[in-house]
């Protein structure tokens, strides 16, 4: 694993998320007010993150909405979904969806789109949904994006 890729590796993980507000705080000490127009932590960290959002995430996420870097990825992969966690509780019964293998022995059939991460649609036996890569780290950041989503959730009905 290379440095750059060590780096982000760390910055992501749940355990070592820092609250934007502090992150924002720190910046701006090390920023000089000369005048000139320099790039705001939100900008920069939307450059710098735009390989993991998989260059999906919107110009118009609200600077101060992200609660630290992770919910920030986060905020950036949900963006424009149809998501509605209204009817969502946790103690709800659920049913796994099936693997793929038995999705195609049932009949479905899949198709690539270039739409949102979760815009996930399934109509007259096809299921459409969008290409992602998985590198490096891409395993990491998912894993930590599920264990945040359960512990939001959690938090949410208390």
């Amino acid at each position: 694993m290379d440095d750059h890729a060590a780096l982000l590796y760390d910055l992501l993980l749940l355990e070592n998320q820092i609250p934007w507000r502090v992150l924002d705080c720190l910046f701006k000490l090390t920023r000089e007010n000369d005048g000139t127009d320099e790039p705001s932590l939100y900008e920069l960290t939307l450059n710098y993150f735009e390989y993991y959002t998989l260059g999906r995430c919107p110009k118009k996420i609200e600077e101060t909405g992200s609660k630290h870097l992770l919910d920030f990825i986060r905020k950036c992969l949900l963006e424009g979904t149809k998501e509605d966690s209204t009817n969502i509780h946790p103690d709800s019964d659920w049913a796994p969806i099936p693997c793929v293998t038995e999705l195609l022995q049932s009949g479905v059939k899949f198709q690539r789109t270039n739409d949102r991460m979760l815009n996930i649609t399934f109509e007259n036996g096809v299921m459409k949904i969008p290409a992602i890569e998985v590198h490096e780290n891409g395993g990491s950041l998912f894993r930590n994006l599920i264990i945040y989503e359960q512990y939001e959730d959690r938090e949410q009905y208390r």
